[in-house]
């Protein structure tokens, strides 16, 4: 499955496996038994214990919790579906919230854990009921866990050991008119205003996430119908960034994520231009019999216009 976000293809056109094929990648995604939280949460926490040991101890490292807009215009009878309320243009779009936690030592980010929002206002609810609710089982409890207020969501016990700065809450108002001032508030009241505006800025690098997510990831490009199946599809989406931020940290260049993923995916390689351009040359010349008797001249006349080490490319392959 990752393999296939790599390729930037459905399980249904990726190409296929010896022993895997796409059914069962979509059965594995849809099995309700399968706790994705955690798995995520536990790839994070090994992550995490293999970078520890060379960060600076003096950096700080900090947990960030933000959500962002998984938008469905269609699949109505999705499970959970609701009215959710777009912050950017400021309306309600169906869909669901895609709530994340995050870790970060102001170098690498790390995704901890996530939750699919939807809302328990019935006048909101777009999509078919849970089918489940039994609080004995990983689907039941994610369910329910769904239809609660984010703001109440409790980030697991293993994702709070894991940050030093795990105390500092963040309260950011709106922006207001011209003239207004942004409030950065936190509990560690033994910090200078320099490091509250440092740990701040990573805030962002959240959002770069949701970005690289959506961009290459296909984040919100899911097609499932079932519950457990989007939260799967999210779980393949953070571990596949997982591979992406561990490989960026282990590069000695500068090179971004989006170049870290199309990296990834040169096992699947574009046709060079010159080689598109013999075999476009080739066909042409098959069918000039049929086409025209003025064909050859034609592409003679085209090659000559080519540059010279273009020219000297195809005398080579053809």
């Amino acid at each position: 499955m990752i393999k296939a976000r790599f390729a930037r293809k459905s399980l249904y056109r990726c190409q296929r496996a010896k022993n895997f094929t796409a059914k069962t990648g979509r059965n594995v995604l849809n099995d309700g038994r399968i706790n994705w939280q955690k798995l995520v949460c536990l790839a994070a926490v090994k992550l995490i214990s293999v970078l520890k040991p060379v960060i600076d101890r003096r950096r700080r490292l900090a947990l960030i919790v933000d959500d962002t807009l998984m938008a469905r215009s269609c699949s109505k009878k999705t499970e959970l579906l609701a009215k959710v309320y777009d912050h950017d243009k400021h309306e309600f779009l169906t869909g669901y919230r895609g709530l994340t936690v995050g870790w970060s030592d102001g170098n690498t980010f790390l995704p901890v854990n996530f939750a699919l929002m939807s809302t328990k206002k019935k006048d909101n609810m777009i999509g078919n009921q849970p089918v489940t609710a039994d609080q004995r089982s990983i689907a039941g409890r994610r369910r329910t866990q769904a239809q609660r207020p984010r703001k109440f969501i409790i980030v697991t016990a293993a994702a709070f050991m894991m940050s030093e700065a795990c105390m500092n809450v963040w309260l950011p108002p709106k922006r207001g008119s011209k003239g207004k001032y942004l409030v950065l508030a936190t509990t560690q009241y033994k910090l200078h205003p320099q490091e509250i505006i440092q740990l701040y800025g990573r805030r962002w690098q959240i959002e770069t996430y949701f970005k690289a997510a959506k961009q290459y990831l296909a984040l919100n490009k899911s097609q499932i119908r079932s519950y457990d199946g989007q939260c799967g599809y999210i779980a393949v989406t953070a571990l596949t960034y997982d591979l992406l931020a561990w490989q960026e940290r282990q590069s000695i260049d500068d090179r971004t994520l989006g170049d870290l993923f199309y990296l990834m995916n040169e096992a699947l390689p574009d046709l060079a231009f010159e080689e598109a351009l013999v075999y476009l040359l080739t066909a042409l010349k098959e069918a000039k019999a049929e086409i025209s008797a003025t064909v050859e001249q034609i592409l003679d006349n085209f090659i000559k216009l080519l540059p010279v080490f273009m020219q000297k490319q195809l005398l080579r392959t053809a």
